[in-house]
């Protein structure tokens, strides 16, 4: 068997399993395919050298010497396919390789439709007994060969000169195998065309299966290890099963035949029917051993990652799980030191939390304009600045590639700011002794980086290495998070248990049941009951001695948020308290539970009641002696014998007493309001009518003052509303009085507005011009006797009740009153009253 036999058998089985190796690999895409198809082509190129040149027999060796041609023709246009998918170009020319592989296409079929024109015999050369001797349609076949061949390694030169790191290293070990690959089989022609060089090259075929081997295991040009561990499993299998199964038929061969005739074979079938029930359970042992074996350090990562995301669940203190975190990974990887970075809401940098090994560098902070930060952080910039290095997604940033990108002169000047930005990055690399950062993401934020120094042991990071700091990182970040969060949640709770336990007014912390699960001393004195009489009891047993107005059934019941309530004692001295409940609500607005707070307010009821006796006294007894000072000042003015002096003084006297009978229907109307036993004469309204009505009544004042109304035509389009007409009257007064007296603006304006609010409520707008009221008198003028100072409203007239009548009265129809002002640009009153809903 001469020489290019022996490199036949071997090209072709180097090639034809890196075929399927390729193949096999998970991940699908045009350069898997086209390296597959590529490498079995040179493995039919390898099994016709094999076949050819091994046989002893004329017509075999032409058959062969024409098979082995043939095979070829499709191996330059492969590897150019695969060139053009490798390095991103086939969607640019797509269509010039179709044209080659429809010329290539032409050629094969006019190749089998007239062989002799391709290979037309095979002679006697140098030391072969029979080499083939070329036809007329052979002569492009080398033509082909040179131009794809040569074309799909320019493209590889130029990519390498324009990648970095990894990818670089991958295209020059493609290069250092196809290279001598092509140019020890391209030395078979020379025989062909007569040209006396013996083709010793085709022993450096083999050498493209062993560079791209190299590349896959040393720089990730395609993971196939996996494939490669089934493929080592599964031929040991194989292997055990057919030597199985011809061992009994070789011993036993003529045995069978002579004792079970005819049927021999199929007890052979049984017998390997057998052998393939066992081989599954031998399969499942290989697997295992194999695992343990061959892929020690995948098995020990995998079981690693398990260990470290197991662990960081059960560790919910964020200082000690990123200390654990660290010294981890610092020991399973074995590198000089680990640092993390996370996120600090407090000092709004990026922030040394967690660090293990031997280092100085204990303090740090990187803030979010950061060039190491902002690399990870994905905005337009960043994507154009990846496109450029080749990186297309944020991933784990390698000292070793920053050191390539560094090196890209040309790079620089597609994008001026960028070197200045890698040189940043390697700054904060080596100020942090850093080979590896791995990015840690929570809901697409970086929540921090592991910052890995170099390995103990001197070897670089492999891509497994990457691949599982990447999820381990990914793990991480959810575990700090759920820390984060539950520290504090912790420190929350005690800030609210302290401040809980502290408040001088009572609190209590209630189910949806009402059952008491948090209360702190000042209930219980308030109450006069002791911690037991609270603890896993209902709120209502507890307070059995207190009467509840109105009740906590009909606030369950509501919608609101929030109420008041009052708590009096029913025995003995007088005793109020004030509670305030607010619901405790979920995202969904489900009720989880109660919140109250009790104040003792017996003072201020006892003040109230003493201050309505008196304001009910003082008014009647009032009114009773201004009466007759009224009429009789009436008369005196319709007398003829005053002078003009002393009908001056008479009308003086009957303008001021007019003010006080004002002042004192304003103090009976008040007083009757806060009586606890006020009925509302409710009926359905026009509030525009009710408007009209009021500024009717308004005029004189109105024309006074030269003041301007302007009413919006809403009013007409509203629906009526279910009112005390008269007491309304009364609060629009007030409101229109106080916007017109308390103008001092030369042009008076007021304007009036109102809008319909989900068809159950209407909202009046009341707004003026004039000077406009402080912001901290906001709710102060609902007071009672509280009036603006003359240097914000121009002047003090009145008992300042009437904005604390208008607010008593909108809320008795179950709406609200509130005020906008800015000073110097007037005031806008709001008020909102029940529509009428018809029966």
């Amino acid at each position: 068997m001469n020489h290019l036999a022996i490199s036949g058998i071997l090209i072709f089985i180097s090639s034809l399993i890196s075929a399927i190796l390729v193949y096999l690999k998970a991940p699908k895409g045009h350069t898997r395919v086209a390296w597959s198809l590529f490498s079995l082509s040179v493995a039919l190129w390898g099994l016709g050298l094999f076949r050819a040149f091994s046989t002893d027999y004329k017509n075999i060796a032409l058959f062969w010497g024409r098979f082995l041609n043939l095979s070829a023709i499709f191996t330059p246009v492969f590897f150019f396919h695969f060139v053009l998918s490798f390095a991103n170009k086939l969607k640019v020319k797509r269509k010039e390789l179709l044209y080659y592989y429809l010329a290539i296409l032409v050629y094969f079929l006019l190749v089998l439709i007239s062989p002799h024109s391709f290979v037309a015999d095979v002679i006697p050369k140098f030391s072969f007994k029979y080499y083939p001797i070329p036809g007329f349609l052979y002569y492009l076949f080398p033509l082909i060969f040179a131009y794809l061949t040569i074309y799909g390694t320019v493209i590889l030169f130029k990519e390498l000169k324009n990648s970095l790191s990894y990818r670089r290293n991958q295209i020059k070990y493609l290069l250092l195998g196809v290279i001598p690959g092509f140019a020890g089989g391209s030395t078979t022609f020379f025989l062909v065309f007569g040209l006396k060089i013996y083709p010793f090259g085709t022993y450096l075929v083999p050498m493209y299966v062993l560079t791209v081997a190299y590349a896959i295991v040393r720089y990730r040009l395609m993971d196939i290890s996996v494939i490669i561990k089934r493929t080592f499993i599964f031929g040991i299998l194989f292997g055990g099963v057919v030597a199985v199964m011809y061992l009994p038929m070789f011993l036993w061969q003529e045995f069978l035949r002579h004792t079970f005739s005819g049927v021999w074979w199929i007890i052979i079938g049984l017998i390997f029917l057998v052998i393939l029930i066992t081989a599954f359970p031998l399969y499942r042992l290989l697997v295992k051993v194999t695992d343990r074996w061959l892929f020690q350090k995948k098995y020990d990562y995998q079981k690693t990652l398990k260990e470290a995301s197991k662990g960081m669940i059960d560790i919910t203190d964020p200082d000690r799980l990123l200390s654990v975190i660290a010294r981890f990974l610092n020991k399973k990887i074995r590198v000089q030191h680990t640092f993390i970075l996370v996120w600090d809401d407090i000092v709004k940098h990026y922030a040394i939390k967690g660090f293990y090994g031997e280092t100085k560098i204990k303090d740090i902070k990187l803030g979010k304009d950061s060039s190491l930060i902002k690399w990870f952080i994905t905005t337009k910039d960043v994507l154009v600045k990846r496109k450029l290095l080749k990186k297309k997604e944020v991933s784990v940033l390698v000292k070793e590639e920053l050191d390539h990108w560094l090196e890209n002169e040309a790079l620089f000047r597609s994008y001026k700011d960028l070197q200045y930005e890698l040189n940043n990055i390697k700054l904060d690399l080596e100020t942090l002794g850093a080979s590896v950062v791995i990015p840690s993401f929570y809901k697409s934020g970086l929540l921090g980086l592991f910052i890995l120094g170099d390995k103990l042991s001197g070897d670089m990071y492999t891509q497994e290495d990457l691949d599982i700091l990447s999820t381990l990182a990914n793990d991480a970040a959810v575990a700090i998070k759920n820390a984060q969060l539950f520290s504090d949640l912790s420190q929350e709770k005690e800030k609210m248990i302290t401040v809980f336990n502290n408040m001088s007014d009572g609190a209590i912390l209630t189910d949806i049941k009402l059952r008491i699960m948090m209360f702190n001393e000042a209930s219980c004195n308030l109450l006069n009951l002791t911690p037991v009489d609270f603890s896993n009891r209902n709120f209502t047993e507890v307070i059995g001695n207190f009467n509840i107005s109105p009740s906590l059934e009909e606030f369950q019941k509501s919608e609101k948020r929030s109420f008041i309530c009052e708590m009096s004692r029913g025995k003995g001295q007088s005793f109020f308290i004030s509670n305030k409940v607010n619901k405790i609500v979920d995202d969904k607005g489900n009720t989880l539970g109660y919140i109250m707070i009790l104040r003792d307010v017996t003072v201020e009821r006892t003040e109230e009641a003493l201050k309505k006796n008196f304001l009910a006294l003082v008014s009647h007894k009032l009114r009773t002696p201004l009466t007759p000072i009224i009429g009789y000042t009436e008369l005196l003015l319709m007398q003829k014998e005053l002078n003009d002096s002393q009908k001056e003084i008479v009308q003086n006297i009957s303008e001021r007493s007019q003010i006080l009978s004002g002042l004192i229907n304003e103090l009976i109307s008040f007083t009757t309001l806060e009586s606890e036993t006020i009925e509302l004469k409710r009926s359905s309204v026009d509030l525009n009518m009710l408007i009209q009505s009021v500024l009717s009544n308004l005029k004189p004042l109105i024309e006074k003052n030269k003041a301007q109304i302007f009413i919006d035509n809403s009013l007409m389009k509203l629906s009526r509303i279910y009112v005390d007409g008269d007491r309304i009257k009364e609060s629009v007064v007030n409101l229109l009085e106080n916007a017109v007296k308390f103008n001092n603006k030369e042009t008076k304006e007021v304007k009036i507005e109102a809008i319909s609010i989900d068809n159950k409520f209407i909202r009046i707008k009341i707004q003026d011009n004039g000077p406009g009221i402080p912001g901290e008198e906001f709710d102060k003028i609902f007071q009672r006797f509280y009036q603006v100072e003359e240097g914000f409203s121009g002047q003090i007239e009145g008992a300042g009740l009437g904005l604390a009548l208008v607010k008593r009265v909108v809320e008795l129809h179950g709406g609200s009153v509130w005020v906008e002002s800015k000073l110097g640009e007037g005031s806008t009153f709001y008020f909102t009253l029940p529509v009428y809903q018809e029966q």
